[in-house]
């Protein structure tokens, strides 16, 4: 396994949070890495710092702020928040590839903007001073944006100064900021034609900001854009504004990036192997990593056990499938079996599922790629895995990496 090794690493109005990690006992430590901006001498730390703690088996706590589509309101019932919601989204991918050490709380609240949070007049617990002060959180996200640009409580200028502001306390309080993009919305129901055409000033000051201060930022705006190449904008946000539940595990899924090293892959024949991701599997019988003749060059074996062993293997596509397919590389010989293909640990998803035979009767072939039977990914972060057991094939099973390759134009 090599997560040991350091990562280099409504319209109800929107309200965004995202999780927040603690690397229990060593926030102390993250504190003293997070500088007052005065300070020029040592850069704040960044979220690498928090990923090198989860690398090293270290416990951390996320809090997420924001608005409707950060707390996750359902299109059309936005008091009701989808299960699916980015905080519980996030907080799973992180369970795959750092089981046990991640915990995220949803602090978003509907219908507030940025100006409000940092005020105390978005109805939570005191200004978000206040709230920094009784957080025990490493890692603060939000994606304050949509109701600050549809609201015209600030214009482009005052939001540049408000995210500056939840910049600096965020650290003052040493904590490290992650600023997340919202995803796309349309000029349908509760979509406003002005709102739309004002958020990408908005978006723009953001990652302006987030370029001059240092800080990471998840851009869901551009992954959701590049989707809505393959699935239409209505089908990402039910109501104009709030996401359907795929989407709001897109936007909570992508959230997982700044913490996950991930290759990302642009276009076809892109691939990615074992040394540059930080995957996570349990196997316990034979494991093994061996060098080989492939264009992965290493891949991950196993026998197949009576209890599941599964490989969690993460990956980033910049554009969704609809002109490509991401196939699972590794070898098939005397001694395979076969072995279920997962899509964020789940079995038979429509987006990602499959079956591999990892069978052949002659010889063995180091260089396989193994397509999947259902292939419809959104761009943006994923975690493609493979599982088996020796009731349901036995034998031998691998995993190299994963490849796109060219797909039929519908």
């Amino acid at each position: 396994m090599n997560t040991s090794r350091r990562v280099m690493i409504k319209l109800f109005a929107p309200l965004a949070l995202i999780p927040s990690f603690i690397s229990s006992a060593k926030v102390i430590d993250a504190s003293a890495n997070q500088p007052d901006q005065h300070n020029n001498d040592t850069p704040p730390a960044r979220a690498s710092f928090a990923a090198n703690l989860l690398a090293d088996q270290k416990s951390i706590k996320i809090e997420c702020f924001g608005d409707s589509t950060m707390w996750g309101s359902i299109p059309h019932n936005t008091t009701t928040m989808d299960p699916a919601n980015p905080s519980a989204s996030l907080q799973k991918a992180l369970d795959l590839i750092f089981p046990g050490l991640v915990k995220v709380k949803n602090s978003a609240i509907p219908g507030t903007t940025l100006k409000l949070l940092l005020t105390g007049r978005d109805s939570g617990p005191g200004t978000y001073e206040e709230r920094l002060m009784k957080s025990d959180a490493l890692i603060i996200y939000c994606n304050h944006c949509l109701n600050d640009c549809n609201s015209y409580e600030s214009d482009e200028s005052q939001y540049r100064q408000n995210l500056i502001e939840f910049v600096r306390l965020t650290r003052q309080y040493g904590k490290i900021p992650i600023l997340v993009t919202p995803s796309i919305i349309s000029p349908v129901g509760d979509g406003k034609e002005f709102m739309m055409k004002r958020m990408p000033a908005f978006i723009k000051t953001m990652k302006d900001v987030a370029s001059h201060m240092n800080v990471d930022l998840v851009d869901n705006y551009y992954y959701s854009y590049k989707t809505s190449r393959m699935t239409p904008a209505s089908k990402i946000n039910g109501d104009g504004v709030h996401l359907n539940s795929e989407a709001y595990q897109n936007a909570g899924w992508n959230m997982a990036i700044p913490l996950v090293l991930a290759n990302t892959l642009n276009n076809p024949y892109d691939l990615c192997g074992l040394s540059n991701s930080t995957f996570k599997d349990n196997l316990t019988l034979s494991r093994a990593i061996w060098s080989v003749d492939s264009r992965f060059g290493s891949v991950l074996t196993a026998d197949s056990n009576d209890s599941l062993q599964h490989i969690y293997f993460p990956v980033i596509l910049d554009n969704p499938t609809d002109h490509t397919r991401l196939a699972i590389g590794g070898f098939n010989g005397e001694a395979g079996g076969t072995g279920e293909i997962t899509y964020f640990g789940e079995r038979n998803d429509h987006r990602y599922s499959g079956r591999i035979d990892y069978k052949k009767d002659v010889e063995i072939t180091y260089d396989k790629l193994f397509e999947p039977s259902a292939c419809k990914l959104s761009a943006g972060f994923h975690i493609i895995g493979v599982e088996a057991s020796a009731e349901e094939g036995g034998k031998n099973f691998n995993f190299a990496g994963v490849q796109l390759i060219p797909s039929a134009v519908i």
